[in-house]
């Protein structure tokens, strides 16, 4: 029996998603597999302590592995991030306020409970667009690729420094299909960059 299309690579990869837990990434190291992770429940630097320690436990379960097996790599880690690069770091702020505040506003129910115990659900109306501006800048600032190439580089090499193999570029919350594709060039450039 033979399956088509035929696959391009002989063994499909495995990967384990995460909010950042440390224990997460530990497991996905001793499981020898792959990590998915998001910056909204960790920082960089909290990224950067379980990368270490998935790398650390990735090494100890591939020793002694068949050559040219999964111990020939040290493991994979994708961050994903909300992205929107351009050529003005303001004009992109203003093309992606409105789309990505409702995009926020829409998922409040996964910020964590309040020490109160109060659900999204509680929260005024106030409150919540608080909540909303606080974390588009937080987004904005230090944990999505936005602004111009330069700009993204430096998240990009940042995020190097903290161990993450691949970017995920999520791109999907701006609505104007005409400036998502020209922002791509820009994108495109990012990568140019960075692969070099």
């Amino acid at each position: 029996m033979r399956t088509y299309p035929a696959p391009v690579q002989p063994e499909l990869p495995i990967w384990l998603t995460t909010s950042g837990s440390p224990e997460t990434f530990r497991a996905a190291g001793r499981m020898g597999v792959g990590v998915l992770t998001h910056l909204l429940g960790q920082d960089l630097d909290e990224l950067a302590l379980s990368i270490a320690e998935y790398r650390r436990c990735f090494a100890e379960a591939q020793q002694g592995a068949p050559a040219g097996g999964p111990a020939a790599s040290n493991g994979h880690v994708v961050l994903m991030l909300h992205t929107f690069v351009g050529t003005d770091r303001e004009t992109v702020r203003e093309t992606v306020r409105k789309p990505f505040s409702d995009y926020l506003r829409s998922s409040i129910r996964l910020f964590e409970r309040t020490a109160s115990d109060a659900g999204p659900e509680d929260l005024h109306p106030e409150d919540v667009e608080f909540l909303v501006q606080q974390s588009f800048n937080r987004y904005f600032e230090t944990s999505g690729l936005f602004g111009t190439v330069e700009d993204a580089e430096r998240v990009v090499r940042r995020l190097e420094a903290a161990g993450v193999d691949e970017v995920a570029c999520l791109i999907d919350f701006v609505g104007d299909t005409d400036a998502v594709l020209s922002g791509l060039k820009h994108l495109d450039e990012l990568r140019r960059r960075c692969d070099g």
